[in-house]
C-alpha cells in the first residue's frame, strides 16, 4: 500500500525517519515495554587526578562487547572532567549506537571512566533478566531501533535520548525471560568454562616443549662454536636461549616458499581483505570491499594449509594458518605465504607453538627493526629461527587436549548462534513462526511441498511488512 496508517496511541514522536521504518514484527504475546522503565541515565562525575591510574573502556561496533581500551596516569588525560561506570550498567555510544556500540559492563570494568561521547545507565534488574537484556540488544532489530532513534550527518548519527528511551521493546515476565534464554545460556556456561580451561592447557603445552632455564650466567663471555653460526648478528648471538627436550630444527624443515597466485584487482567486484591476529590466534577476514576501494591493485591469493604473516610487522606472534574457509581471499604484497610440509609438523601443533609466550619472546629476538615495526626476511625465517620438533606422532599427542579444547568451542560457538536465532525468532518474528508451524500441521511429510509454501511466504513477509 502506498499509505502507511499509524494509530496515535502508538506515536513516539514526530520523526519522519521513524515513523516510515517501523517494520519490525513482535510477539503479540509479549507486552511492549519503554526502555526508559528499566534504564535510568547515570552522570556519576569524576575529576580525573594527575598521580591516579584509571581504566579507560572501548565498546566495539555491532555487539563486539565492551572491553579495556587501556590504562593511563591522570597526567597523561587531556579531558579532567568524565563519567565513572559500574558493573552491570548499560553503556552506549551515542555516536556508534546505530552501529551496535553497546553492551553490558563487564566485571573487570568496574570502576573504569568515559567521556561524555558515553552514556551509561542503572538497569532495573526486577524487571529484566541481565542476560535478556544482553541478547535483545544483540539483536539486529535492536540495532535498527538505536538507528531510527539517531539522527545526523552520515559521518556522525548522535542518539536522540528522548527517542531512544521512548523506543519499546518486547519485555515478558522474568520467570518468561529465564526460559527464553534457558538454552542460549546452558550453551555459554559451557564454552565459558572451555574458554577458562584452555590457558591452563596452553601453559602446559609450554611446560611440555620447553625447558626453563636460569637466568644466572656462569661466564661474562658466552662461546659460540664457528659450526654452530647461522648469522652475524650479534642479537641472534646473544639471544639464542631456547631449549627443549625435543629436537630443535630450523624452520626450512618444514616451511618453503608458497607458489602463490597474483591477481588484477577488478573495480566492481567484491573481496575479502584477510588479516591475521597476534599471539597465534589465526587469520581472520579484516574487511568486504569493492576494487574500486582498494588502492593497490595487485593482491595475492590464499590458498589452503600455507603459513601467513605480515613480512613487515613480524611480532608477538602474528602467524596463522589457511583453512577452508578463508581460502581464496586476498592479501597485499606485505603478507607472505609459506608452504608448510605436514608430513613433518602437525598445522595445529604449528599455529599453537605461536600462541606460546616463550616462543614469541624467543622469535622476536631473531627480528630487526624499531619497537613498532619488526622485520624479518623470508630467509632469515627458514635459517634463522629453530622449531622443537617431535615426530609427528608425538605432536598429535601433545596437542589432543588443546585441540580437543578448540574445536568443542567452535562447535559451541555455532551452538550459540543458532540459540540466539531462535531467541531473535522468538521475541520479533512471531508470525514467520506460528504460519510456518501451522504449515507443519497442514502439509506433514510433504516436504518439498511445504518447503516451497514457506519459500514464498517468506517472501511475501519481507516485501509487505
Amino acid at each position: 500500500m502506498i499509505l502507511q496508517t499509524i494509530k496515535y496511541k502508538d506515536l513516539e514522536n514526530w520523526s519522519v525517519k521513524s515513523l516510515i521504518r517501523k517494520g519490525i514484527k513482535y510477539n503479540p504475546n509479549y507486552p511492549l515495554v519503554k526502555l526508559g522503565d528499566i534504564l535510568i541515565r547515570n552522570k556519576t562525575q569524576i575529576e580525573i587526578q594527575d598521580d591516579i591510574e584509571y581504566k579507560r573502556v572501548t565498546i566495539k561496533l555491532y555487539n563486539g562487547g565492551i572491553y579495556l581500551r587501556d590504562k593511563k596516569l591522570g597526567k597523561d588525560i587531556g579531558t579532567k572532567k568524565q563519567f565513572l561506570i559500574k558493573k552491570g550498567q548499560f553503556l552506549l555510544s551515542k555516536i556508534d549506537a546505530r552501529n551496535g556500540a553497546f553492551g553490558i559492563v563487564p566485571d573487570e570494568l568496574d570502576g573504569a571512566i568515559i567521556t561524555g561521547n558515553f552514556w551509561t545507565y542503572d538497569v532495573d534488574y526486577s524487571k529484566v533478566n541481565p542476560l535478556y537484556l544482553t541478547l535483545i540488544t544483540t539483536t539486529k532489530q535492536f540495532v535498527e531501533l538505536c538507528n531510527n532513534a539517531s539522527s545526523g550527518t552520515t559521518r556522525r548519527h548522535y542518539l536522540q535520548e528522548d527517542i531512544f528511551l521512548n523506543t519499546k521493546i518486547p519485555l515478558p515476565d522474568v520467570n518468561i525471560q529465564k526460559q527464553l534464554i534457558e538454552k542460549y545460556q546452558k550453551i555459554k556456561k559451557r564454552l565459558d568454562e572451555l574458554k577458562k580451561e584452555y590457558p591452563k592447557l596452553l601453559e602446559q603445552f609450554e611446560k611440555e616443549i620447553f625447558i626453563v632455564e636460569k637466568q644466572e650466567r656462569k661466564s661474562l663471555l658466552k662461546k659460540i662454536r664457528y659450526k654452530d653460526l647461522e648469522s652475524w648478528s650479534v642479537t641472534i648471538l646473544i639471544d639464542d636461549d631456547i631449549s627443549s627436550k625435543y629436537p630443535l630444527k630450523p624452520f626450512k624443515e618444514v616451511l618453503s616458499k608458497a607458489n602463490v597466485e597474483k591477481i588484477n584487482i577488478e573495480d566492481n567486484k567484491k573481496y575479502k581483505i584477510l588479516g591475521v591476529r597476534s599471539y597465534g590466534k589465526g587469520v581472520y577476514i579484516n574487511r568486504e570491499v569493492f576494487g574500486k576501494d582498494l588502492k593497490m591493485k595487485k593482491y595475492q591469493v590464499a590458498k589452503r594449509n600455507h603459513l601467513y604473516w605480515c613480512k613487515v610487522d613480524t611480532k608477538n606472534g602474528a602467524f596463522g594458518i589457511i583453512t577452508e574457509e578463508f581460502e581464496n581471499s586476498i592479501a597485499s604484497s606485505n603478507m607472505t605465504f609459506a608452504k608448510i610440509n605436514y608430513s613433518k609438523i602437525d598445522l595445529y601443533y604449528l599455529q599453537l607453538l605461536f600462541q606460546l609466550k616463550k616462543f614469541n619472546q624467543y622469535m622476536d629476538s631473531k627480528v630487526t627493526g624499531t619497537t613498532n615495526r619488526k622485520y624479518i626476511k623470508f630467509d632469515e625465517l627458514l635459517h634463522n629461527i629453530k622449531v622443537p620438533l617431535p615426530d609427528i606422532n608425538t605432536q598429535k599427542q601433545l596437542i589432543v587436549l588443546l585441540k580437543n579444547n578448540l574445536e568443542e568451542q567452535k562447535r559451541l560457538e555455532k551452538e550459540l548462534e543458532v540459540a540466539l536465532k531462535e531467541f531473535e525468532n522468538e521475541i520479533f518474528s512471531w508470525i514467520y513462526k506460528k504460519i510456518t508451524k501451522n504449515l507443519d500441521f497442514l502439509f506433514g511429510n510433504n516436504s518439498n511441498f511445504l518447503w516451497f509454501c514457506k519459500y514464498l511466504y517468506k517472501i511475501g513477509f519481507w516485501i509487505f511488512q
